[in-house]
């Protein structure tokens, strides 16, 4: 009954059962030097999770910044599209998309300062949130005048379409 050659190679005439125990009373303790060698491999790992949180959080403001200049953008290209439909003439065009983007760029920069200002007052952490970023269509709708988000129109998705008739088993809890 050994294993990994520990233990009897029989446990006849030896008046035992052969079961072998780890022996808990000769545990070893970690010696100095090995402390510090843990304690240096645990803060390098921890320098190492902050360089990176850091660059997650840069790479999010960045693409939050590209996100809000695209969103600027795709809303002077449909009122361009919307007027060229209508059939008005290019200066004109031209003069209402330019002041629509100026428009959309001020109300940009006021979210952007009142965003740098409530993540500054939030216990100095300075973490970005990323649900500050682009309104989301409950904002926009607001901002048309509907109050509830039952004026919101209803979009349909492939879930909501769905092909089986499923019963959930049990209530939503």
């Amino acid at each position: 009954m050994s294993y990994n050659g520990i233990g009897l190679q029989t446990p006849r005439g030896s008046g035992t059962s052969g079961y072998v125990q780890k022996n808990v009373v000769a545990k070893k303790t970690e010696g100095v030097r090995e402390k510090r060698k843990r304690e240096a491999e645990n803060e390098h790992r921890r320098m190492i999770r902050a360089k990176m949180n850091e660059a997650r959080r840069k790479a999010g403001a960045d693409v939050r910044s590209h996100d809000e200049k695209r969103y600027v953008e795709v809303k002077c290209m449909e009122l361009r599209e919307s007027l060229e439909d209508e059939d008005v003439e290019d200066a004109e065009i031209d003069k209402k998309v330019a002041s629509l983007r100026v428009k959309l760029l001020a109300e940009q920069g006021d979210r952007t300062e009142e965003r740098k200002s409530e993540l500054q007052t939030d216990e100095g952490q300075g973490l970005l949130d990323n649900t500050l970023s682009v309104p989301t269509e409950v904002n926009k709708h607001k901002n048309a005048g509907l109050e509830t988000t039952a004026d919101l129109p209803k979009k349909e998705t492939a879930a909501s379409k769905s092909v089986y008739d499923y019963v959930p088993r049990y209530d939503k809890r």
